[in-house]
This record gives structure tokens, sequence and C-alpha cells, in this order.
């Protein structure tokens, strides 16, 4: 729906390729920063591998997916994505010693709270949709309140006390990104 409000129905083809793809949103977050992470750790030869190991497999689903339809081949990208992370993960244990269960279950609470909001916006945009609402209303209608339940999510229930870091965070780069001039005036 946010496509056809942006961009009109011109773009209507798109959407089902599109919402496939929003689904690796779910799954890269573990992987992505394999990468950089191996570089750091002086073992260059396994990102090398991994990169490898990434094209193939993205490749091979592509073209499995490109047999059926433009979604499936949306879909198909979004599972190549998601069968790379035990790969990614494995690599970085073996290779640097990292804990990864630790940052698993951080991330799949995130990602449970990234569902509580896609939930909440797809109820609402279409529950508004339904009583003829503007398109454009029932989007920022649905995207406001799904991400206040992502926030009340992990902060009470999900990672308790995460929004608030996050935010004291934020606040704390600004303040310090901010000309000595600035904060002597109080500005």
């Amino acid at each position: 729906m946010f496509v056809l409000a942006l961009l009109g129905p011109q773009w209507s083809g798109a959407v089902g390729i599109l919402q496939a793809m929003c689904l690796v949103a779910f799954t890269l977050p573990l992987s992505f920063f394999a990468g950089s992470a191996l570089s750091a750790a002086g073992r260059p030869d396994l990102f090398f591998k991994l990169a490898t190991a990434k094209l193939l497999t993205v490749s091979i689903f592509i073209v499995i997916g490109a047999q059926f339809s433009l979604t499936a081949v949306g879909f198909a990208w979004s599972g190549a994505f998601a069968c790379i992370v035990p790969l990614c993960l494995f690599t970085l244990q073996k290779a640097c010693g990292v804990n990864w269960t630790v940052g698993t279950k951080s991330a799949l609470r995130i990602a449970a709270a990234g569902l509580g909001f896609a939930v909440c916006a797809l109820v609402t945009i279409n529950w508004m949709a339904a009583y003829d609402w503007p398109m454009l209303l029932s989007l920022l209608s649905g995207i406001g309140l799904g991400f206040v339940v992502y926030a009340v999510l992990l902060e009470y229930v999900l990672l308790p006390g995460f929004v608030r870091t996050a935010l004291k965070e934020i606040r704390i780069f600004f303040v310090r990104a901010a000309p000595e001039t600035e904060r002597a005036s109080g500005a």
C-alpha cells in the first residue's frame, strides 16, 4: 500500500515482490556484519569464503525462484539470506570465538517486536481502508501505531530498558557532536 500511495497505481505489480523481499529484515541483521567481523579478526580468507557462499546461495535461490514468478524471486532472495545465517554464525564462532547464542536471543526478541509492528500496522491500515479513509492517512496511522507497539514491546516485554538506553545513547551522541560554543552558550 505504501508503494501505491507514494508512487501510484502503475507500481501495483511491484507490491508483492517488495513484500516478499522485506522478509529479509528478520534474518539479514544476524549475518550482515559477519564479513566485517572476520576482517577485523584478521581472517580475510574466511570473509572471502563466506562471501562466495553467500553469492552462490543467493544465485541458486534466485534461479529457482525465477522458474515461477517475480514474487517467487523476492521470496527466494529472502530465503537465501535466511539460509546463510547459520553459516555466518558458526563461522564467527569458530574464527572469533563469538558466542552467537546471546546475540541471537536479543535479535529474535527484536524480530518479535518487528512482527508486532507489522501486525499492528497491517490491521490498522486494513481497518481504516475498510472504512474508506484516505490511503496515505491509513498508512501513516498504521506505521505510527505499529511503531508505538514496537517500542512498547521492546521496552516493557521483550528487552526491558532497551528503548530507554538507546534514547539515552542517542542524546549523548548529539551532545558530544555539538560544537563547544553551542554547549557553552546553552543553545
